[in-house]
């Protein structure tokens, strides 16, 4: 086993600092008096509860809101611009070349601070970013926050954004004589994909409009352009990722991340993917009003895709799955790995953080593991 990589790698010193900060940027944005202070962590809970319900069954928008607008900027966005780093981070050299960014579902510009914060080199350049969502007052805090922040940098914002505000028809409408290098969607899918009982009502309301949403993506995307979309790290969500992976193979897009490989899921039938990691990195304000809320966090999990257009790669790697157990009559811990042989039950694998990717040579007279009809890989 060699050529490690870590999808999910720990924040840098310099993105440990950036969290820090911006609880500073977030305070200009939405200055809190006493009593909303006060009151700050059971607005966290209240919103947290409401979350938790399918969200394309919400009522009102939360964002009209205030206890729930502050809510969300000191503590949802945070922990989702946390997660966007952890990735970020270990993406390598993929987004250096961007010139244009579409965020759908963008919220208050997550992904786009994120970014900003991750790569220096993309901050001197005057990226073309479209962030898109249902409602302005999000995007508005998104942009004013992203502002702060390049201050409290003493740097120019030489990004060129436009807020879009409408559903996705509106994308459409706008946006179809444009192509863009990067695509972002989070909790895109979610919002209108409500789980069914009925396997083909499930195939013909969900499926079927999320595969409309994809093929207007792949419109707008660049020849080299790159879309990527994260779920949370729900059975559902990880239902959602798997399907929407297939559907961009049938469309002649190529996967990038999590997978090494373009053959059938081996998890597809069986079981859902998403990644666990440990919430390392977050910074001390943001862990004590999670405390305060109730809702303190030692992990961290999503579903993730990144596909792009294209030539296709070649990977012996694999990807391992799952956290350690035990199986008898294999040494050590073992994990699960998926990879271009199916699924992989790797031995003495412990060390292997879920997450990461490496080369496995899978022997052509590997056993079969008897409960999950896993290759496996014994370690050397």
């Amino acid at each position: 086993m060699s050529d490690h990589e870590t999808l999910f790698p720990r924040l840098s010193q310099q993105n440990e600092q950036n969290l820090r900060l911006l609880e500073l940027a977030i305070a200009e944005v939405r200055p809190l008096k006493k009593e909303h202070k006060r009151s700050l962590p059971a607005d966290i809970k209240a919103l947290s509860l409401l979350l938790t319900q399918e969200r394309a069954s919400l009522g009102q928008p939360y964002w009209r809101e205030a206890g729930f607008i502050s809510a969300y900027l000191y503590y949802f966005l945070p922990w989702n611009i946390l997660r966007c780093l952890r990735f970020l981070g270990g993406i390598g050299q993929r987004f250096a070349g961007i010139d244009s960014v579409l965020d759908l579902g963008s919220g208050p510009l997550t992904f786009p601070i994120a970014l900003w914060l991750s790569f220096p080199e993309l901050r001197i350049k005057p990226l073309r970013v479209v962030v898109q969502d249902k409602s302005g007052q999000p995007l508005e805090f998104g942009q004013r926050l992203l502002e702060a922040r390049c201050r409290q940098q003493k740097q120019p914002l030489v990004w060129e954004i436009k807020r879009l505000v409408g559903n996705m028809s509106i994308v459409h409408s706008q946006l179809m004589r444009q192509k863009f290098s990067l695509i972002y969607a989070v909790n895109v899918f979610n919002e209108f994909c409500v789980q069914k009982k009925n396997v083909r009502q499930q195939e013909r309301e969900n499926w079927g409009g999320m595969g409309e949403v994809l093929e207007q993506i792949q419109l707008l995307l660049s020849d080299q352009g790159y879309f990527l979309s994260i779920e949370p790290g729900t059975r559902w969500g990880g239902k959602i990722m798997m399907q929407l992976r297939a559907m961009a193979l049938s469309m002649g897009l190529h996967i990038e991340l999590p997978c090494t490989h373009e053959q059938k899921c081996p998890l597809m039938q069986r079981s859902w993917c998403h990644t666990t990691f440990e919430a390392n990195g977050a910074p001390s304000w943001l862990r004590a009003l999670s405390a305060a809320a109730g809702l303190e966090k030692e992990t961290l999990s999503l579903a993730c895709l990144l596909v792009r257009r294209g030539q296709k790669k070649q990977s012996k790697k694999c990807f391992v799955l799952s956290e350690p157990f035990s199986v008898p009559n294999l040494s050590g811990m073992a994990r699960y790995a998926c990879s271009g042989k199916g699924l992989l039950l790797l031995e003495d694998a412990a060390s292997l953080a879920q997450g990461t990717r490496f080369v496995v040579e899978v022997p052509g007279h590997a056993s079969i593991d008897k409960k999950s009809s896993a290759l496996i890989v014994k370690r050397r």
